[in-house]
């Protein structure tokens, strides 16, 4: 067992490995051998100390309609497309041809006369794209917090 696991984990692990032993999934004499269970976590989910959940953006994610280009960082190849929603870690993006989950892309975000400028990582290509920011450029990410502080409702005091 892996010193490294979370509790959850090892507990998990060590239940797994009991039900793979248990002579329930063996053979008796005279009948075919039974095919195991197997028992995968889904791709969309998170290990945390709690145990696995199902993966949820880190921010609070806001309407946010704007151009954006990406640059795929090997290729070069450039793609442009909308946001549909925005955040301080991330982007969806819409309208755009999809790039494969773990492309490196940089990003250029246009909306009212503003760049935003950074380095993304494709998370997500289904019906649109989720991109995670790895790197913002300089002073950007003030563009990018005065953006999403426009979009926050007004707390009435």
């Amino acid at each position: 067992m892996n010193r490294w696991m979370s509790e959850p984990a090892r507990v998990l692990y060590a239940s797994l490995t009991a039900m793979a032993s248990c002579k329930c999934y063996n053979t008796l004499p005279g009948q075919e051998r039974r095919k195991q269970p197997q028992f995968r976590i889904p791709p969309d989910t998170r290990t945390t100390q709690k145990g696995t959940m199902p993966h949820r953006p880190r921010a609070r994610r806001y309407p946010f309609v704007a151009s954006i280009e990406l640059t795929e960082t090997e290729s070069e190849e450039q793609v442009w497309g909308q946001t549909t929603e925005v955040s301080l870690f991330g982007c969806r993006v819409e309208k755009v041809k999809l790039l494969p989950p773990d492309t490196k892309v940089s990003i250029r975000i246009v909306h009212l006369g503003h760049s935003f400028l950074a380095l993304g990582r494709v998370v997500y290509a289904r019906g649109g794209m989720g991109i995670v920011f790895t790197k913002i450029e300089g002073n950007k990410a003030l563009v990018l917090e005065k953006w999403i502080a426009e979009l926050r409702p007004a707390h009435n005091h």
